[in-house]
């Protein structure tokens, strides 16, 4: 499943936004951060920043999965905050969307 998902909406009053695949992008980002370390694509954090409060953050989400087997992301320490996994997702959408929009040729 891609990460930008649609085209570009804007709206009435002029602002564009970028819809982009939420679920799609914590599966990449959760994967990647089971690679190797300095392997290509890989995410990664020093281990002293890994015993930060802001890493509880990126680890405060987990996949689920129903008997038909659909999978969600969702919160599993819900005193946790989780604005930090959050702000990787958005960041690698933009990341995503300025590949896409360099590829494309005018």
């Amino acid at each position: 499943m891609p990460i930008i998902t649609k085209r570009t909406s804007v709206s009435k009053s002029g602002f564009e936004f970028q819809p982009i695949g939420t679920q799609s992008a914590k599966d990449t980002i959760y994967r990647r951060l089971d690679y190797k370390l300095g392997s290509a694509e890989s995410i990664h954090a020093p281990e002293h920043l890994r015993r930060d409060p802001l890493w509880d953050q990126v680890a405060a989400e987990s996949l689920h999965s129903d008997d038909k087997g659909r999978t969600w992301w969702d919160v599993t320490r819900p005193s946790t905050p989780h604005e930090a996994i959050d702000f990787l997702v958005n960041s690698y959408a933009a990341l995503c969307l300025r590949k896409a929009k360099s590829q494309h040729v005018w």
